[in-house]
């Protein structure tokens, strides 16, 4: 019997997304040259490392995850092909693109709200059903989506000219009401609450809004001391 050193780790040091999960959080980690991309359980005590999938001889679909989601048992990534629902449970990986009914399969963001499945693309917003059926979201607009949030039967929407918002009835996002001056239609790359108030991340600033008056506020510039804001 000869020893077998016990895995310690992640298999690349270009780290694309981390999610919280029961006991610890999971890693996207980017193809190079060396590795293949993969999703790594990292338990709190960083006594266990555990990939998948890419262990198989065609490995991974994607090169790149740019944000993580759960939903049920399955962790969910928004990659450069798709988005890819991993089951822990049997390391199995399906994989949703363009040729499924995405607007596209450069997905920026996803999120797990409401028991469903919200994605931002490089044309559009989608949902994605537990049998991954794809819907179309405001299907009118073909433009980037960096980062969505559903709020009811609503999606607000960052994109290249600022923050936008998918109505039920609307094919197209709107601007949202409050956001006519010019100052606020900065791109938007991240939407995150605080509470009950919706905050949003330019490349330079934060703006959020107050839920009761409604009325959106723009902070200082961060970026002349943080360098771009991500």
């Amino acid at each position: 019997a000869l020893p077998e050193r016990l895995s310690f780790g992640l298999p690349s040091p270009r780290v694309g997304a981390v999610f919280s999960w029961p006991g610890g959080v999971w890693a996207a980690t980017d193809r190079t040259p060396s590795s293949d991309a993969a999703l790594t359980f990292v338990s709190g005590d960083l006594d266990q490392f555990s990939s998948l999938p890419g262990t198989s001889a065609v490995g991974t679909p994607f090169s790149q995850v740019r944000e993580l989601a759960g939903q049920g048992r399955a962790v969910w990534a928004a990659t450069d092909l798709g988005v890819a629902r991993v089951e822990p449970s049997d390391s199995t990986l399906e994989l949703v693109d363009e040729r499924r009914g995405l607007p596209d399969s450069r997905v920026y963001s996803i999120v797990s709200r409401g028991g469903r499945i919200v994605v931002g693309t490089a044309h559009g917003v989608a949902r994605v059903g537990d049998s991954l059926t794809v819907e179309r979201v405001a299907p009118a607009y073909s433009d980037a989506v960096y980062t969505v949030f559903p709020a009811g039967d609503t999606v607000w929407a960052g994109t290249p000219a600022g923050l936008l918002l998918a109505l039920p009835d609307r094919r197209d996002l709107v601007r949202p009401a409050g956001m006519s001056s010019p100052s606020l239609h900065a791109g938007v790359v991240d939407l995150a609450p605080l509470a009950d108030t919706l905050v949003a991340l330019t490349r330079d600033e934060m703006l959020w809004r107050n839920p009761r008056s409604r009325q959106w506020t723009l902070g200082p510039n961060l970026s002349s001391l943080l360098g771009r804001l991500r």
